[in-house]
């Protein structure tokens, strides 16, 4: 998961359909909403990254534990809690 690790530590919120620029939108906002996609985009991807790789290397007892979240971070944290547990 080298290199992958920063997709765990934020969040990527959504972004409003493109329509929601409106006809006046300047070429910044424009500009500024592509690059945005284009970030969402690559961060998506990563998610199914880490996913895939988690998944593929966890007892199948876990992966029903975590198969429902989301996010990366949101498995990550659920494996970190479950680590912690057992360790206490």
């Amino acid at each position: 998961m080298k290199g992958l690790m920063r997709y765990l530590e934020k969040d990527i919120v959504k972004l409003a359909d493109p329509t929601a620029l409106g006809p006046s939108a300047t070429s910044d906002q424009v500009k500024a909403y592509k690059e945005a996609l284009v970030e969402q985009d690559e961060w998506a991807t990563h998610q199914c990254i880490i996913k895939q790789q988690v998944y593929s290397s966890i007892y199948e007892s876990l992966l029903l534990k975590i198969q429902n979240f989301e996010t990366g971070k949101e498995i990550w944290d659920a494996l970190k809690k479950e680590q912690e547990e057992k360790s206490n």
